[in-house]
């Protein structure tokens, strides 16, 4: 599985994550990538919740669109998780 962050001031190095095997779904796995690295949890939590300001696509599609954070997910699933980008 690949997950993509999109957003201002994500360094480059955190822009991707690679899973060799995950079913699930898109909030445990949010929870999962957070455990893993405080940039992360700063990016994607907000105390001990997935952030609601989040637009999580996988393959595509809008996660809000499919069961929400309940999706289910799978190996070959490539998720992009949009971070908000205030300003105008």
């Amino acid at each position: 599985m690949i997950v993509r962050l999109h957003g201002p001031n994500i360094p480059r190095e955190f822009r991707e994550v690679r899973l060799d095997s995950w079913e699930g779904n898109i909030e445990d796995l949010i929870k999962f990538i957070s455990d893993r690295n405080t940039i992360y949890k700063e990016l994607l939590m907000e105390k001990e919740s997935v952030r609601s300001d989040l637009n999580i696509l996988i393959n595509g599609r809008h996660c809000m669109f499919i069961n929400g954070l309940r999706t289910k997910i799978r190996t070959e699933d490539i998720v992009d998780i949009l971070l908000p980008v205030i300003g105008g």
